[in-house]
């Protein structure tokens, strides 16, 4: 997200909810997490409305690298996830403003159908990996 206190509260959610999370600074250094950084990242919460590159880009931008991330993008606007995003990991969208149970329930539902992929197995992993906000 852009808005460092949303970020934060996000992050606070995601940790209390037992998954392990880290952010970065904006979506551009996102775009360009070092491989082995990339690899261990379980999901990638995005905001879709962004000033720098939007959620959709930086979505698309990781994919080309590993096309089976799953995807979760927000928007605190009356935008939807309107258009698919590169590879064919598993995309999901969440309108804002949520609730623990509602980002917890998102993440869930990702990370099963991710893990309904025959070369995926995130579930399982979550120890080793991370949610990137």
């Amino acid at each position: 997200d852009d808005n460092p206190d949303v970020l934060d509260v996000l992050l606070r959610i995601l940790q209390q909810l037992g998954f392990p999370a880290s952010s970065t600074i904006s979506a551009r250094e996102a775009a360009h997490l070092p491989d082995d950084t990339l690899d261990v990242v379980v999901m990638l919460i995005t905001d879709i409305d962004m000033p720098e590159m939007d959620g959709y880009t930086l979505a698309d931008t990781l994919r080309v690298r590993r096309p089976s991330l799953p995807v979760l993008l927000m928007s605190g606007s009356n935008s939807t996830a309107s258009r698919p995003v590169r590879g064919d990991g598993p995309m999901s969208f969440l309108p804002k403003p949520f609730t623990a149970k509602e980002i917890d329930t998102a993440i869930g539902g990702l990370l099963e159908r991710a893990n309904a992929q025959p070369s995926l197995s995130y579930a399982n992993n979550l120890d080793g990996g991370r949610i990137t906000a």
